[in-house]
């Protein structure tokens, strides 16, 4: 029987959607090269970049150490840098001649960076005598510091102010030309024109105002580098700090400051180049690579899938392995087509030969079905009820056909005989040895013989040629319905259950002989029971007490005294019934384990 569960849920499954796998690994390797090329790019440019500074700082950095020596190699340079920021208008405004005049006066040779007074005498000197000197000091100071800028090439050097009093006073800027450098006339005057600026006054230097004091003090006097863009003039630029220390604390920095803007604008360019051509290599790699994908995989698979759905529709293997010759790589493709080829061929024969098997099974079934005919056909199926006696049998096979057996017959006027019976095993074999068993007991009893004769008889027929070594247990009564009397027989067959008089139903432990076709010489013995009217008695195959349930439980014959004494005063058949139904209820969903076979007779009043 179909599951519907599972037909609704084929029914439900929704066709793939057919996704082109090249265009898929395409666009993974697209994806996959295009971050390779830009993380290799980036490496690529950021490592020259490093070089770059690098060989900056270690041209910078010589520079920047002598114009700070120079500056401090003043004995008090302090003393310098505060009256060049408090005085710096005294000393722009103050004439060349007036200043040369005042220091040949007092005899003060400051046509070079040095100074041979001490503070206190620097403080005694007249105020315009101060003035003139610090203009000539830093007049030579910014000489020295112009003639460095212009061994850098145009590179910008500056000296400004980082004390809490006064920071970012630019105390000298140089960025001067090999020209102006030729020109003392103006040389003197621009020289004192960066006094009184701020570094927001310089371009290039607004970020650099905006750094922690304590970034140039980290340091000790070291020195230290750095990269800032600014945004007001979208340029590039890289500095050099370092610190000039008085007293233990950074009084000032010098810091001179390249333009890399142009190096910036060659790293994008060579970083597009880089991109570019990476890409182009990468294309027609990817592109030869995808080809070789597409005849290597693709295609077969393609071909593979084809032939599939070839086989699909006609069933036809011979199809199928000629599409499968198409495919002609040697590699897992290759062996997968081979593979499917012998499969398709395998199910054809495997389909040919379910076929024949289904075939043979319908055959078989379409005989089992006639011998189950053929079977019940020889079981009797009217019960008399005209006679002193009532009686009602079943037999229930676990299979198509049974090995259980039932039957009664009359042998007089006031004879009856009843048979039933259990044959080892179950179908066919079972079942055709139950109807030899029959009938040589019905033809023995039929000629007068008792029941231990009978089963004598019968048990040396069925020893002979017994090489399936199958046997039977079975119980033969001769039921005198005038009187009530039995003369009975067992051959190894279950317990008789009795009742007699107002008693409820009992098991009744009778004598039992061997079972039948079990062995040649095998005895047999007779016994008798009286029924009353009223009274019943209750045959049964080992099918009643063993039905199993799906615990593994046996339905037993207590169970079985249970019903019958809940319907004691029932007749024969509603006796059976009712044991049916209980039996059905107590087994539940557990398949029929054996043959199921009742006999009741109950004896009425006169």
């Amino acid at each position: 029987m179909k599951d519907p569960e599972k037909e609704n849920k084929k029914e439900n499954i929704k066709p793939k959607k057919n996704r082109r796998l090249l265009v898929q690994v395409g666009l993974i390797f697209a994806i996959i090269f295009a971050l390779v090329i830009i993380a290799v790019s980036v490496l690529v440019v950021k490592g020259h970049a490093q070089t770059y500074f690098q060989a900056k700082e270690q041209m910078l950095s010589p520079i920047l150490r002598r114009s700070v020596n120079e500056l401090t190699q003043l004995e008090n340079f302090q003393w310098f840098l505060d009256f060049w920021e408090e005085h710096w208008e005294e000393i722009k405004a103050m004439d060349e001649d007036e200043c040369m005049d005042l220091l040949f006066e007092h005899n003060i040779n400051a046509d070079k960076l040095e100074s041979s007074y001490s503070l206190e005498e620097l403080n005694a000197l007249n105020p315009r005598v101060q003035i003139a000197y610090a203009r000539q000091m830093y007049y030579s100071f910014s000489i020295t510091l112009n003639l460095s800028q212009w061994q850098l090439n145009n590179e910008h050097l500056s000296c400004f102010d980082i004390s809490d009093s006064n920071p970012g006073f630019v105390f000298v800027d140089c960025r001067m030309s090999a020209d102006l450098l030729h020109s003392d006339d103006s040389y003197s005057e621009e020289t004192l024109m960066t006094l009184g600026l701020t570094v927001e006054d310089i371009s290039g230097f607004k970020s650099v105002r905006t750094m922690n004091k304590s970034t140039y003090a980290a340091g000790a006097s070291n020195i230290y580098f750095e990269r800032y863009d600014d945004a007001a003039d979208g340029e590039y630029y890289y500095y050099g700090f370092e610190p000039i220390i008085y007293n233990g604390k950074v009084r000032a920095v010098m810091c001179i400051q390249h333009n890399w803007s142009e190096f910036h604008s060659q790293m994008l360019l060579r970083f597009t180049i880089i991109t570019i051509m990476s890409a182009a290599i990468i294309f027609v790699a990817g592109a030869i690579l995808l080809l070789y994908i597409n005849k290597a995989a693709i295609h077969p698979v393609s071909l593979i899938q084809k032939g599939i759905q070839q086989y699909i529709e006609n069933k036809d293997s011979t199809q199928v392995a000629e599409q499968m010759e198409k495919v002609r790589t040697n590699n897992e493709f290759g062996v997968l087509a081979d593979h499917l080829s012998a499969l398709a061929v395998e199910i054809d024969r495997y389909t040919a030969e379910n076929a024949h098997l289904i075939g043979e099974r319908q055959r078989v079934e379409t005989e089992l079905s006639l011998a189950a005919d053929i079977q019940r056909s020889m079981l009797p199926a009217t019960f008399p009820e005209e006679k002193g006696f009532l009686l009602y049998a079943s037999m229930t096979p676990a299979k198509e056909v049974g090995g259980d057996l039932y039957n009664f017959f009359p042998l007089d006027d006031t004879h009856t005989g009843l048979v039933i019976g259990d044959v080892s095993g179950k179908g066919v074999p079972a079942a055709l040895v139950m109807m030899i068993t029959q009938l040589l007991i019905r033809q023995r009893a039929q000629a007068g013989l008792s029941p231990a004769e009978v089963f004598a008889k019968a048990n040396e027929l069925l020893c002979e040629n017994n090489q399936m070594e199958m046997f039977a247990t079975a119980w033969f009564g001769i039921l005198d319905h005038t009187t009530g009397k039995i003369i009975a027989c067992s051959a190894g067959h279950e317990y008789p259950i009795l009742k007699t008089g107002a008693d409820g139903f009992r098991i009744m432990k009778d004598p039992h002989s061997f079972v039948l076709a079990g062995m040649e010489t095998s005895k047999y013995t007779n016994y008798e029971v009286d029924l009353a009217p009223g009274d019943v008695l209750f045959l049964y195959s080992d099918g009643a007490p063993e039905a199993t349930n799906a615990e593994n439980e046996l339905f037993g014959t207590d169970r079985m005294l249970e019903v019958l004494n809940r319907n004691k005063e029932a007749g024969p058949k509603e006796l059976i019934e009712a044991m049916k139904a209980d039996i059905s209820r107590f087994v539940g969903d557990a398949p029929q384990f054996d043959d199921l076979t009742m006999l009741c007779v109950k004896l009425k009043q006169p």
